[in-house]
């Protein structure tokens, strides 16, 4: 009995500190990345184990264990996976069922994970932002449905390696990409979209050697590879935004790069902004041809949600969350920016971050939202710390962000969710 009361006082006397240090504010977007690629976070068995061939009770059991522990944890949004290898986790008119919630591609399940999911975070006043992979179709795998062999056949894949994506050059490829967006945002009642930060394959060469190479000699640009390569991927993120505005304009539009950018002064200076103090290359500026603040300065966004996966404490020449959401807030000028962390290693021995990444991903600059989104490994055997969370980080509920500011908006949508908490 002693000892349990000298640790309640113990944790009292840390949460008391901790609070002077952090105070939340009345809107925060607290945001957990539900994996189902490989059936990362989901469907699990109780064992651990991919379990894309359980019954759909059992499925449903899984997630309702995982957004209940959300919800007890003031999580307000989650981003639930539902195109990762050019499949579906909802009912798709162009891409076959997810072999990750079945074991088979192509096969239909007895419900839909998409809508069970959005009813299901309604019902506990959360959000649901449907996450997308826009280009990727596969890292080694040979899918074999009708859909499949027609797509392989049709031209329009672009392959490095073991890697295969929508060439996203091809036009066939943005409105692909662009009605696969329509269908989720018309047909389920989805609160945002999201896009991950896969674009290029990593590393695809510049050189003749690259599948895409004549397709960029024969374009008749004047621009670079690499620039040809980045307006691509703007010209993509645009048509889905425009889409998304004429199609339901209150549903969000968010993308998580990678968190660093700019980190060369060239680029830093054509957006007039400060250059990334980074010891490391801006890889997915000239890797990937991702450029996040291409679509910042051309408003194609509502949100954006940099990926700052570093380890409080890195050494000088890594950047930190503290650092990383700093900048990002600073060069972001009027679009939202919400810094995914990973406190992912809470389940090694290491001192668990989460208490620590509201103050450090937060800034003095006045912004928009104020919004922190955490990446979770969610899966059963580690379904959220409570104690950490509960008694330090995110004590009391708080309201999911306004609609996006930097949208000129008349007023509220027609009709206003009775979750959306104003």
């Amino acid at each position: 009995m002693q000892k349990l009361l000298i640790s309640f006082l113990l944790a009292a006397i840390a949460t008391s500190a901790y609070s002077a240090t952090y105070t939340t504010p009345k809107r925060e977007f607290r945001s957990a990345w539900i994996a189902t690629v490989w059936a990362l976070d989901w469907p699990r068995d109780a064992n651990d184990n991919a379990a894309n061939n359980t019954n759909a009770t059992v499925q449903k059991q899984q997630m309702i264990r995982m957004l209940d522990s959300l919800k007890n944890n003031n999580f307000n949004n989650v981003c639930f996976q539902v195109r990762s290898m050019c499949d579906a986790m909802y009912q798709s008119s162009y891409e076959p069922w997810s072999s990750y919630l079945t074991g088979t591609r192509g096969s239909t399940p007895s419900y839909d994970p998409l809508a069970f999911v959005v009813e299901e975070c309604h019902k506990r006043g959360m959000e649901c932002h449907a996450w997308v992979n826009p280009y990727r179709y596969s890292t080694g795998s040979s899918w074999n449905t009708a859909a499949d062999q027609e797509l392989k056949s049709s031209g329009h894949l672009l392959t490095y390696g073991s890697t295969i994506i929508l060439d996203p050059a091809q036009q066939w490829t943005i409105d692909r990409i662009t009605n696969v967006c329509r269908e989720i945002v018309a047909n389920y009642d989805v609160d945002g979209l999201v896009f991950d930060d896969y674009f290029y394959p990593n590393g695809i060469p510049e050189s003749s050697d690259a599948d895409d190479y004549s397709e960029w000699k024969n374009s008749g640009t004047s621009m670079s590879i690499g620039d040809w390569r980045r307006d691509n991927v703007n010209r993509m993120v645009k048509s889905v935004y425009d889409m998304i505005q004429a199609t339901k304009p209150w549903v969000r539009f968010g993308i998580s790069p990678a968190g660093v950018a700019c980190t060369s002064t060239s680029v830093a200076n054509k957006y007039g902004v400060t250059t990334c103090p980074s010891g490391t290359s801006d890889w997915q500026y000239d890797g990937i041809y991702s450029d996040p603040l291409a679509w910042i300065s051309a408003n194609t966004i509502d949100y954006i949600s940099p990926q700052v996966y570093w380890k409080i404490g890195a050494t000088p020449t890594t950047p930190r969350c503290r650092h990383g959401g700093q900048k990002w807030r600073q060069n972001s000028i009027a679009t939202p920016t919400s810094p995914a962390a990973s406190p992912a290693s809470i389940h090694r021995a290491q001192v668990p971050p989460i208490p620590n990444m509201p103050t450090m991903c937060k800034s003095t600059a006045t912004i928009p939202w104020t919004a922190i989104s955490a990446a979770f490994s969610i899966r059963a055997n580690i379904c959220m710390p409570s104690i950490a969370i509960r008694s330090r980080t995110i004590c009391a509920p708080r309201y999911t962000p306004s609609p996006p500011s930097c949208r000129q908006w008349d007023g509220k949508p027609a009709t206003t969710p009775a979750w959306w908490k104003m």
